[in-house]
């Protein structure tokens, strides 16, 4: 290993003027007998052993939060974001993941954030420069944007407990779609 180490710098350097994004390197064992033989631990491969290239990151500011609601009616919040160009790509929107994360993170509208594309490629919040707690609960909705029925909470998500909820109808077709193969489906023209 100290001698990957000491070649990191050119095996980044390699793969960053190749204009794709990478998320990194495997580095296994030449030979494949001696692989073999070394075998795996807890499902992973002894002889072989994955660097992560560093993640780029970059500071803006969040417009809005948008809620989406999934199948099962949980809300996941979007946050739409002061176009931010990170690693040659222009990052507009990123997920916030569920409720507890946009608290804790004191995501809210007119908050400075870090975002970074985690692998070089998913757009990610990793903290907010400055934010107030209370000023974050203002900005947590009380209805469904999709229904206007009163949300709950779940653990760490926000739900929608209505059934016949718009959104949630739509994405249990997209599911049924998805699972029977069916490749393209959408609204009616």
């Amino acid at each position: 290993a100290a001698g990957i180490e000491k070649e990191w710098a050119h095996i980044v350097n390699e793969f960053t003027g190749l204009g794709s994004p990478f998320a990194g390197r495997v580095i296994k064992v030449a030979d494949e007998n001696y692989y073999k033989e070394l075998g795996t631990k807890t499902g992973y491969p002894i002889g072989a052993i994955a660097y992560k290239f560093s993640n780029k990151s970059g500071i803006t500011k969040v417009k809005e939060i948008t809620w989406q609601v999934s199948r099962l009616g949980k809300l996941t919040p979007v946050v739409e974001l002061e176009p931010v160009d990170i690693s040659k790509i222009t990052i507009r929107r990123a997920t916030a993941h569920n409720l507890d994360f946009v608290k804790s993170k004191g995501i809210m509208p007119g908050a400075d954030i870090v975002i970074e594309r985690a692998g070089d490629v998913i757009p990610k919040v990793i903290s907010c420069v400055k934010s107030n707690i209370y000023d974050v609960l203002s900005f947590i909705p009380e209805k469904c944007p999709s229904c206007n029925h009163i949300l709950f909470t779940e653990g760490v998500d926000l739900c929608c407990p209505n059934d016949n909820c718009p959104d949630r109808l739509r994405e249990n077709l997209n599911f049924i779609a998805s699972t029977l193969g069916i490749d393209e489906f959408g609204d009616g023209v």
